[in-house]
């Protein structure tokens, strides 16, 4: 049976075009055959482990690659569970001790072999994640009544717009100013109905996009999260963007996250994306607290 399977995997990568322009797309050295590692079924419950090489594939690649796999498996052994084990094959190259980053001997890989160093806001007890793969589905709502509702019944709360190509939270607050810094070259974040808040909102014109790259977003969250004189906090709610990209990368890399809660709408080309958004936190062991189907039902007047 496995080595049935095992063969199975390597004409799956051998002959998927789109799984095959995934793989090519690295740096990685082997045939892209050669990712598949092993495949086990020693614990005779049903489920398969696929072992794969992760070498060259960032996060985006290795959920399009585990989506495409997961697909050509189902089709052919409805019967079977799956698991992907995604496993670095090669060397890693060695720093010299004076090359090494202070902060090093802290870090831990994750799942997806990224280096992890997180730290805990000062005053910050507990950060939700607000997500969904896709624009559209009230992710800034349901963080803005959350947080409220929370202050409302007297717990401290702010909120992080980490929309930077389309803050809303201000207006869906009432909020209109200008962020400033205080003597500690902190900023002071705005406050409405008992929630503090920043934004890019408060930075940006309303009529100009935000023409950044992925660097220069992923610094901006690092500082909108640790460049912040947020105070005493009970929760710290995060709306994030649509997907799963530089702005969720830099959430996950840099602060523990400890509940993700996924907003879709009953579309299936919603339901797709909140998927994603699902399995990555999944991959990074984040807990999910639920999903919420946002606009359900309509009723025409």
């Amino acid at each position: 049976m496995e080595t049935e399977i095992f063969q199975f995997f390597k004409n799956v990568v051998k002959s998927t075009p789109e799984l095959e322009r995934i793989l090519d797309d690295t740096s990685f050295s082997k045939a892209a055959a050669e990712r598949v590692l092993s495949v086990d079924n020693s614990g005779n419950s049903g489920q398969i482990t696929l072992n794969f090489a992760a070498d060259g594939l960032d996060l985006r690649k290795k959920i399009a690659a585990e989506r495409v796999i997961h697909q050509k498996f189902f089709a052919n052994y409805q019967q079977l569970k799956l698991h992907v084990n995604f496993r670095r094959v090669l060397a890693k190259q060695h720093k010299t001790k004076i090359d090494m980053p202070a902060s090093s001997a802290r870090r831990k890989p994750s799942p997806f072999g990224l280096n992890i160093d997180k730290r805990k806001i000062p005053g910050v007890k507990s950060i939700i994640a607000i997500a969904s793969g896709k624009g559209g589905v009230g992710k800034s709502t349901i963080s803005t009544n959350l947080a409220v509702a929370l202050a409302k019944i007297g717990l401290k709360v702010g909120v992080l717009d980490a929309d930077i190509y389309g803050p809303s939270i201000p207006v869906m607050l009432g909020i209109k100013g200008s962020l400033t810094v205080d003597d500690e070259q902190k900023i002071t974040p705005l406050e409405g109905h008992g929630v503090k808040c920043v934004s890019f909102g408060f930075m940006s014109d309303t009529n100009n996009p935000v023409l950044w790259k992925g660097p220069l977003v992923s610094k901006a969250i690092e500082q909108f999260l640790f460049d912040v004189n947020w105070g005493e906090l009970d929760f710290l709610v995060v709306d994030l963007p649509p997907g799963t990209g530089d702005v969720q990368m830099s959430l996950v890399e840099n602060v523990p996250i400890d509940k993700a809660l996924i907003v879709t709408t009953p579309q299936d080309v919603a339901l797709i994306d909140a998927k994603k958004a699902v399995t990555m936190f999944e991959k990074l062991s984040v807990p999910i607290s639920g999903i919420i189907e946002n606009m359900a039902i309509y009723k025409c007047t």
